[in-house]
């Protein structure tokens, strides 16, 4: 991180010692960036860009992770959080797509256990499900 921060400041020619600025329209002169939150909102405004917060970003990250099925104690890690249940209850938004994908794959191993397994006659169709999940 130090040397990609030694070449952004390089990149500057000089003009500022900070990575992270901007120009000051009254003053003209380049001033650090001492606020992220301001940064942030004055970039979704220049990007016309309404309603996003800063969490929102962490927040599609960790689903992202989630997503491509990153273990929880890493996303926990990656996010600074004491405990996972943080993490899962504040960041984790599981996607309608990450939800349909599993009833599809449960309807999937639920369809070739039935039909290689035959109900007994006489036996409630109810037990005949429950106990197709309930064995080991």
């Amino acid at each position: 991180m130090k040397e990609l921060f030694k070449e952004l400041i390089a990149e500057n020619n000089g003009k500022t010692k900070y990575v992270f600025y901007y120009l000051n329209s009254h003053t003209k002169e380049l001033q650090p960036l001492n606020s992220i939150d301001r940064a942030f909102r004055n970039a979704c405004r220049r990007a016309n860009i309404a309603g996003l917060q800063f969490r929102d970003l962490r927040r599609t990250y960790s689903s992202r992770l989630h997503e491509n099925e990153i273990d929880p104690l890493i996303i926990q890690r990656l996010l600074r959080h004491r405990s996972f249940k943080i993490s899962e209850e504040v960041y984790i938004q599981s996607s309608t797509k990450l939800m349909k994908d599993a009833i599809e794959r449960l309807s999937e191993n639920y369809s070739s256990l039935t039909q290689n397994r035959p109900m007994e006659e006489g036996t409630d169709e109810r037990l005949f499900q429950n106990s197709l999940f309930t064995e080991a």
